[in-house]
């Protein structure tokens, strides 16, 4: 027995795959900002992953589900940590492998200001960055 499923019955069925999809990725997103704050604040051993959960208004389950649990979802952070860096200063960091060995004293003191700067001007807020890479 087969049963014929229309058009309209068939972009309904997209949409709703859609919009699980993306569901899942703001749900991910969500817990992984809640979880670099409370690392963060309480380094690895601190950050309970059960505040985390609640925090963003799921079951904890959600944690393993996406993470692998606790160490797989400090390990994600990392990662988001790393590239929102490298976008901020992958620029800068080009320029400077683009050129090493071939500046003087006074523009390698000049890039390295530069890439200072944007580290200091990122919007990634640095006492909890650097607890969370402390432990």
């Amino acid at each position: 027995f087969s049963v014929r499923i229309g058009p309209k019955w068939k972009l309904m069925r997209l949409f709703c795959s859609v919009e699980r999809i993306m569901n899942r990725a703001m749900l991910q997103e969500r817990i992984l900002e809640t979880a670099i704050r409370e690392f963060g604040k309480s380094g690895f051993n601190g950050a309970s992953t059960r505040q985390i959960a609640s925090l963003c208004d799921t079951a904890m389950s959600s944690i393993t589900y996406h993470f692998g649990g606790k160490q797989g979802l400090y390990l994600c952070c990392a990662d988001l940590i790393a590239a929102r860096m490298a976008e901020r200063l992958g620029r800068i960091a080009a320029d400077l492998r683009s050129r090493e060995g071939r500046m003087d004293a006074s523009e390698a003191r000049e890039s390295l200001l530069r890439l200072l700067d944007a580290i200091g001007n990122s919007k990634i807020p640095m006492k909890p960055l650097t607890v969370f890479i402390t432990g």
